[in-house]
């Protein structure tokens, strides 16, 4: 097994590096900074998750060459133009429309026998054999002035199938990921509609993630998007927000961002910044997320990042939550805790993400396991390389582990589970 297991590795780390050497015949242009690590939400909308790659900051900007020396013979230079503060910036023009996106593709392949596709256990969106077109993204800004604007975001493939329903129920390719109103003024942020939650490291966009499978933790201990009303209020390094949502990725009837209940779920969140070298978010969830709304469901998620290095971030996330009423034994508070690291490391046009993690689930509220209080671990590596700043191949290998024998096929149940992946995405 340790043979084959370095050979897979020897695979997916030679896929990856293979335009490296293709390209070397003709260097290519500089690439542009590493895409920046997990950091807290824009101050325009906080408490969003965070943005496509295509508008997310560069987590540094290395510094411009220095001018070449003249050479002795030429004429000295005029004198210097005003020192740019003294320039005054150019007068944004409004209405302002933006817009970004992006196309992400993967093999998923479950290792230790054949596999029709089939969803796996414990994950949101793999099948254990096949390619999957996992999301066609778009957003649309629109900024009506300095203090008003709305964004659209799209999504269409495998990915938004699950969003849309994770029951199943209604199966289709599109889903509508975030769709809000925001307004500004006086260090108060208000946002209306649909939107990400505050937990977690993990993100929708695939392209912005360490890995390119999602761990336990967002699938299990977190919800994905809510649907209602925050209010955030934003002094210097910290960052506080509250807000009162329909629930838990919630689909009633024909109301596809409706409630399953009667009763409403309260969300809320404290951050700090106190330099680029460290962030952390507290926030969570309170309400009832089953029809019967007699029980509420309590998550806690701690979530940050510390960036030692220019080229080196090391995210972090806690969960722990509780809810009675469901589980193995109804008669029982259920309860789940879990923690996390994700490191990402960048040179140029390489990466390499990676994530350490556990799952318990007392009760087996959220695994649905029918018997005992399953535990999980996983481990998985993630090489990655960056053509044109735009198009990255990244390629994955993934061991999980459980106390309980629900993994592999629904047919056999196995306590281990090895996978492997490759990938492609192209933002814009």
């Amino acid at each position: 097994m340790r043979k084959s297991g370095f050979s897979l590795l020897s695979l997916v780390t030679g896929v990856c590096l293979f335009p490296a050497a293709a390209f070397a015949q003709t260097p290519p242009a500089p690439p542009a900074p590493a895409p920046a690590p997990a950091a807290p939400p824009a101050a325009e909308a906080p408490g969003v998750a965070p943005a496509t790659p295509a508008t997310q900051p560069a987590a540094t900007n290395a510094p411009a060459p220095p001018p070449a020396a003249a050479p002795a013979d030429v004429a000295a230079p005029p004198a210097p133009a005003p020192p740019a503060e003294a320039v005054a910036a150019p007068t944004p023009t409004f209405p302002a429309t933006t817009i970004t996106g992006f196309v992400e593709g993967a093999y998923h392949r479950m290792l230790g026998s054949a596999h029709i596709g089939q969803a796996v256990a414990t994950r949101a969106y793999d099948t254990s054999n096949g390619f999957l077109l996992h999301l066609a993204h778009l957003s649309v800004k629109h900024q009506l002035n300095e203090n008003v604007y709305g964004v659209i975001e799209i999504d269409a493939g495998a990915d938004a199938t699950y969003n849309h329903d994770p029951s199943g129920a209604q199966r289709t390719l599109f889903d509508v990921q975030e769709a809000y109103g925001v307004a500004t003024g006086s260090g108060f942020t208000f946002t209306a509609g649909k939107f990400a939650t505050y937990e977690g490291i993990e993100v929708i966009e695939g392209p912005s993630d360490p890995t390119i499978t999602r761990g336990f933790l967002y699938w299990l201990a977190e919800p994905v998007t809510h649907v209602g009303a925050k209010l955030h209020y934003t002094a210097g390094p910290a960052d506080i927000g509250v807000g009162l949502v329909n629930g838990w990725d919630t689909n009633n009837g024909i109301f596809a961002t409706g409630d399953n209940n009667n009763k409403k779920t309260f969300i809320w969140r404290a951050a700090v910044t106190p330099s680029p070298m460290f962030f952390a978010a507290l926030s969570g969830t309170v309400g009832s997320e089953q029809p019967s709304d007699t029980n509420s469901r309590v998550s806690v998620d701690l979530t940050g990042a510390v960036v030692p290095t220019d080229f080196l971030t090391i995210n972090f996330q806690g969960n722990l939550g509780s809810e009675k009423g469901v589980g193995t034994d109804p008669t029982k508070t259920s309860s789940w805790l879990g923690f996390g690291l994700q490191p990402v490391v960048k040179s140029g046009a390489m990466s390499l993400g990676g994530r350490l993690e556990y799952f318990k689930d007392k009760n087996g509220s959220r695994t649905l396991v029918t018997s005992g209080d399953p535990s999980l671990i996983n481990l998985t590596i993630t090489p990655g390389y960056t053509i044109a700043s735009a198009f990255t191949i990244r390629g994955e290998l993934r061991y999980d582990h459980s106390s309980e024998p629900f993994l592999g096929q629904a047919s056999i149940g196995k306590k281990s589970q090895g996978t492997m992946a490759l990938s492609a995405h192209y933002v814009f």
